[in-house]
């Protein structure tokens, strides 16, 4: 049997972090959390000591990584003797090819115009853009639904599957229509749920702020992402979100038509799961 090789249970995406230390080191934590609420793994340089030159050890952590992402607020950052640019500026040009997610901080009245001429570079580069932020909570709210989004568009199955499928539909506060002004929370909360659902391979095929419906081959896919989904929800409302009303359901059908399911909700044969 060749299927490639066989990874072992903690094999989970990796996120590059690049920012200069130690004027952001509130927002670097507050990254790391937000990756790994999503179950993902962090790839900072503060994380693991190693007997090897500076450059030789962020180049390797980066030739390791799937997702690069950048904050930047004053400081270019040192340049090494015999260097040209700046950690820093080292990291974004060798993560090009691929995705990333670039973060600025405001107001930013010192920032330095090496700096600045790299943010002007970012501008210019058509495969990059950032957004702006003000606080560390902000910056892991915008984090952890830019990442969700990207697993939704780049590693969820984009074919949707047939025969005998299983279906789980979610939604806050119970009547899958988020509020017109839809809080941070409910946003939080729908991150978690793409989240959940792409890391095991489901199929969004209906989605609103405050709910989702999602297809998946097979059964133990759909319950797993479930369990997540639970554990992610309990943890981000203990740690910050506050208390909400979620409800899950699962069911199956044999060649059901998935833009059909919100039409059949209401039958037997759904598992509701009532997390209050």
């Amino acid at each position: 049997m060749d299927g490639g090789p066989i990874r072992t249970p903690d094999q989970r995406l990796r996120v590059f972090v690049s920012s200069t230390l130690a004027e952001l080191a509130e927002e670097r934590t507050a990254v790391r959390e937000a990756i790994e609420r999503l179950h993902l793994a962090p790839v900072m340089f503060e994380l693991g000591a190693r007997p090897y030159p500076p450059r030789e050890v962020y180049r390797a952590y980066l030739e390791q990584s799937q997702i690069f992402v950048g904050i930047y607020w004053q400081r270019y950052g040192w340049v090494a003797p015999g260097e040209t640019v700046s950690g820093l500026e080292d990291e974004y040009a060798l993560s090009q090819g691929m995705p990333r997610l670039l973060y600025v901080k405001t107001p930013a009245p010192e920032r330095e115009p090496r700096l600045e001429q790299l943010l002007r570079r970012v501008q210019a580069d058509d495969t990059a853009s950032y957004k702006p932020f003000r606080t560390a909570d902000e910056l892991a709210r915008l984090v952890g639904g830019d990442l969700a989004l990207l697993l939704s568009e780049r590693f969820a199955s984009p074919r949707r599957p047939t025969g005998v499928v299983t279906f789980l539909v979610a939604d806050i506060d119970g009547d899958g229509q988020p509020s017109a002004g839809a809080d941070d929370g409910a946003r939080a909360r729908y991150d978690l749920m793409q989240s959940a659902v792409a890391s095991h391979g489901g199929y969004v095929f209906h989605s609103l702020e405050g709910a989702f419906c999602a297809a998946f081959a097979q059964p133990s896919d759909a319950a797993l992402a479930a369990y997540d989904l639970r554990r992610a929800l309990a943890t981000a409302e203990r740690d910050e979100l506050g208390p909400a009303a979620v409800r899950a359901g699962l069911t199956a059908h044999r060649d059901r038509a998935p833009d059909k399911t919100l039409r059949f909700a209401g039958e037997a044969g759904w598992t509701w799961l009532g997390w209050k």
